[in-house]
């Protein structure tokens, strides 16, 4: 079970400025959910995720773009802080954090 809720439409941003929107159904009781995500110049993927405890877990398919994986922690604000992965190239890494407190 999370210590938070991250179901429903809100914002990251990702280090460089990129903002992301997250469209997350209902977290079931084991943690699982499932979702999308809208990037700019991507546009929309379909994913699935976890939210455990303080963790949260988002891995987004675009098609025919790379897969990403955003992982990240709650922290004491209320912020989900972490990094995202390009599935295919994972050198390539950077920080994002939620615009919203959870």
């Amino acid at each position: 079970m999370a210590d938070f809720d991250p179901s429903g439409v809100w914002e990251a941003s990702l280090i460089a400025g990129t903002v992301i929107r997250f469209d997350i159904g209902p977290v079931q009781p084991n943690g699982s959910f499932s979702g999308s995500a809208n990037i700019p110049k991507l546009g929309t993927g379909q994913g699935t995720g976890w939210a455990l405890g303080r963790l949260f877990v988002f891995k987004i398919d675009f098609g025919r773009f790379p897969q990403y994986l955003y992982s990240g922690w709650l922290g004491e604000d209320r912020i989900i802080k972490g990094s995202v992965v390009e599935v295919t190239a994972p050198a390539t890494v950077t920080a994002w954090g939620s615009l919203k407190q959870f």
